[in-house]
């Protein structure tokens, strides 16, 4: 059961805005949670400080890789004159360096800060995929309706691949892009008969996984080509 905190709070990456906002939403007792920048001191404090400080913390996050952390968390102020913040520095999290957040909620308990902030991060790893993959940011046209269009297209194939990718062991969590070059874009031969289609792929490093789906090594009826039979045959 997750914390569910009672006033609504605002996420956003570290290059949204500056510290002064960050201090005027503070005054206001807007709640916040973001990244602080790293520089040079303050991964030096971070390194220096005693493994006998950090705190170890489980983030519960399904599909999450690494879900075992260590945090240190203090009390800091950005500028002279600007209220207290809490800083919750994070390591040993599957990346290179320390993370650095920083938040005005001093309710929310430190788990729930993570989590809150991570699913901002899946967010963004999703729109990432979707801009540099399928074009979601070079639409078709300014047309609203095509725009719909466009968007409803790119969802449902995305969706396509995720399904796709639930069958292939070992990659159940790789993005479309990596599915697409290792299991989709190869060369065929596709011949017709009058009754079913055969498509012919030239085997590759990765097809005795293709061959593991029983659904691939049967003939596949298709409905809206009248019932007619789609079947794979792998060639050397």
């Amino acid at each position: 059961m997750y914390f569910e905190p009672v006033q609504e709070t605002l996420v956003f990456d570290c290059k949204l805005t500056s510290y002064a906002v960050l201090n005027d939403l503070n005054q206001e007792g807007i709640k916040f949670i973001t990244l602080r920048k790293r520089s040079k001191r303050l991964l030096e404090f971070a390194n220096s400080l005693p493994e006998k400080e950090w705190k170890k913390m489980c983030v519960p996050i399904p599909k999450r890789k690494n879900k075992h952390c260590k945090v240190y968390e203090s009390q800091i102020t950005l500028k002279e004159g600007f209220l207290p913040l809490r800083q919750i520095i994070i390591k040993d999290h599957g990346r290179a360096e320390p993370t650095f957040i920083i938040t005005d909620d001093t309710e929310l308990p430190t788990k729930e800060v993570l989590i809150v902030y991570a699913k901002r991060w899946r967010i963004e790893n999703k729109l990432a995929e979707l801009a540099s993959f399928f074009n979601l940011n070079a639409l078709s046209s300014p047309l609203m309706i095509r725009i719909h269009f466009d968007l409803l297209w790119t969802l449902i194939a995305d969706t396509l691949y995720h399904r796709f990718a639930q069958d292939l062991p070992r990659f159940e969590r790789k993005r479309a892009n990596t599915l697409f070059k290792r299991f989709i874009d190869m060369p065929g031969k596709v011949s017709y008969d009058g009754h079913e289609f055969v498509v012919k792929i030239r085997k590759r490093a990765h097809t005795p996984i293709l061959l593991g789906i029983q659904a691939l090594s049967e003939g596949i009826s298709v409905p809206w080509l009248e019932g007619k039979t789609i079947r794979i045959v792998w060639t050397a």
